[in-house]
Parts: C-alpha cells; sequence; structure tokens
C-alpha cells in the first residue's frame, strides 16, 4: 500500500486477505507493506486506532473479528498486526521494492507533475512481479498508464495486470545496486 498514510487501505487488503483464507491464516505468509513518506500518518496507522465512521463499510461480524473496542474507539487485532508491516519509504525517491504481488497507490500520485507520474508507473512494473502482478489506483487519478507495462483487468475499475517484459530487465539494469529486497 504505496501512500498508506494512516493505514486504512492497508488494514482493509489485510481483512480482505484475511477473510478469504479463514481460519487457515497463520499457514498463510501473507504481508501487507504499508509505506508513506509522512512519518506523523505513519505514526498513526502503527497504532491501528480508529473511530467507529472509519468503519463504517466493515459488517459488525467483521468490526469484532478484527478489531477490539476501546473507550469509543476500535484498536485492529494483534492477528492483522502481524500482517500489515508499516514503515517510512517515499515512492519518488526511495529504491523500489521488487516483486510485489500487488500494489495498490490510491491518491498518491495526484501531487506529481506528469513526467513523475509516468517514472513512477515505470517502477510500479518493474516492482510488480512479471506477468502476475497487479495494481490498484485511485479513480479519481487519470494517469496514462503504458500499454507496453499494464493491461486493464476490468475496464471500470483501475486494476490493472503487470505486462511488462523488456522494461522489467531494464529498468532492473538501472536501479539494481539500490534495489530493496
Amino acid at each position: 500500500s504505496a501512500g498508506c498514510s494512516t493505514g486504512e487501505d492497508a488494514y482493509s487488503m489485510a481483512i480482505l486477505h484475511a477473510n478469504i483464507v479463514g481460519n487457515d491464516l497463520s499457514a498463510w505468509n501473507i504481508r501487507v507493506f504499508a509505506t508513506d513518506a509522512d512519518q506523523a500518518a505513519l505514526s498513526i496507522a502503527k497504532q491501528g486506532i480508529y473511530e467507529q465512521a472509519a468503519l463504517h463499510d466493515l459488517s459488525d461480524d467483521e468490526r469484532e473479528r478484527w478489531f477490539e473496542h476501546v473507550n469509543q474507539q476500535y484498536h485492529i487485532n494483534k492477528i492483522l498486526r502481524k500482517i500489515v508491516i508499516i514503515g517510512q519509504h517515499d515512492i519518488t525517491y526511495d529504491s523500489p521494492f521488487a516483486n510485489m504481488d500487488l500494489i495498490m497507490c490510491r491518491e498518491a500520485l495526484f501531487t506529481c507533475t506528469r513526467e513523475r507520474q509516468q517514472e513512477l508507473i515505470r517502477l510500479f512494473a518493474f516492482s510488480l512481479a512479471p506477468k502476475n502482478g497487479y495494481l490498484i489506483m485511485e479513480k479519481s487519478e487519470h494517469i496514462t498508464l503504458s500499454v507496453l507495462s499494464f493491461q486493464p483487468i476490468i475496464d471500470t475499475l483501475p486494476i490493472y495486470q503487470n505486462t511488462a517484459d523488456a522494461f522489467v530487465k531494464k529498468t532492473a539494469k538501472k536501479y539494481n545496486s539500490t534495489l530493496i529486497m
């Protein structure tokens, strides 16, 4: 979850995965990396404490299963805390991660110039697993994705599959010495 801010998207992704695998969650090696450049936002994300209004889309069952209700607030439970790894990482300057299955980048690119957005899209293509990596963007971010790097999965939703091969090799050479594995 690039540009995770206070962590809602990252914890939502963890809940989604946990709901899919059910009681076998501990048998899976699921990790959600939640990153942002803003240390203050990350401090909130690390606490995992939310007001009820932030959880309005969750069912009562999900709220009970994944949160502890304490003093009018909801605290992320320990199971989800183990899945979500929160850290400072500035996608505009820091070395990219590699071989990710999914990148969710919502509202993190709208402040960048068009040229920088395109560079970040290329880095996302590099960061994702070739052919099996997916990118989820915000609908409001009107960014032109290279047809050489991404293919839409559903025309009405900003969900794309990585199709880059040659580009990945070219970008890997550029970032080879500073890759975070």
